[in-house]
């Protein structure tokens, strides 16, 4: 996972049935429905492959990574956003 002015580029590898997750938060551990997500609420990652997600920054609240994690909880990793 990188991130290069406001394009997050993941690639990833998910086992068959599994997808991931990404979203902008302060603290990656807790995953609930009261993130400030990407796009649209978070960005869902149904297979395997090298995806490219625009950011938006929400002006109201500043989150300080971006995180992802996979549906069967083996791969969760985060990249601070550089403001």
């Amino acid at each position: 996972m990188t991130l290069t002015a406001d394009v997050l580029t993941v690639k990833i590898r998910l086992g068959s049935g599994v997808s991931a997750v990404a979203w902008m938060s302060d603290d990656c551990s807790q995953a609930t429905d009261d993130f400030v997500h990407l796009p649209n609420k978070s960005y869902i990652l149904t297979g395997s492959g090298c995806y490219q997600i625009p950011l938006k920054l929400s002006p109201a609240r500043d989150m300080s990574h971006v995180c992802i994690r996979s549906s069967d909880g083996r791969l969760s990793d985060s990249v601070p956003l550089g403001h």
